[in-house]
């Protein structure tokens, strides 16, 4: 098992939602099942629905995902408390984009991801994952640790 982090482009729509002054944002990414990530593994399109979708059960029983702005800095997890940015409160994927809602917490981190969007960045996302990688670099079982701000995208 090695923990694996995606650095694929993303889209990010940003979506201020103000309930009892909670923030949520949207991001949105896209994992073709041949493009590797950053440590040269591919997510199957399979094992990533699996874990989308037995995360989403969690989240449906009141568990939750926590995550964090990394800036290039990669975690070990599980996260400690003081380094949590943001919960993960729903993610779902069609066809081959994972989309995530999170909520910005009043954290350090969170108050400061928070900032960054309000200046006009827009997030990109990363998952982290505990996953059996086969002999070929592609993951065919994993378990969701984490979904990550990795960064921010460029302008172009």
């Amino acid at each position: 098992m090695v923990n694996a982090s995606s650095n694929l482009a993303s889209q990010t729509r940003i979506e201020k939602k103000m309930t009892d002054k909670k923030k949520y944002v949207t991001l949105v990414k896209k994992y073709d099942g041949v493009t590797p990530n950053a440590n040269g593994v591919i997510y199957s399109p399979e094992a990533l629905k699996k874990a989308v979708d037995e995360h989403q059960n969690l989240a449906g029983s009141g568990k939750w995902l926590g995550g964090t702005f990394l800036n290039g800095d990669f975690q070990k997890y599980p996260l400690p408390l003081s380094e949590v940015s943001h919960v993960v409160r729903e993610v779902s994927m069609d066809g081959d984009i994972v989309q995530a809602q999170i909520e910005l917490l009043d954290t350090p981190r969170g108050k400061f991801l928070q900032s960054m969007i309000e200046a006009g960045q827009k997030p990109t996302m990363g998952i982290a994952a505990l996953a059996s990688v086969e002999e070929d670099d592609t993951v065919r079982n994993m378990d969701l640790s984490t979904i990550d701000v990795i960064g921010f995208e460029e302008d172009k």
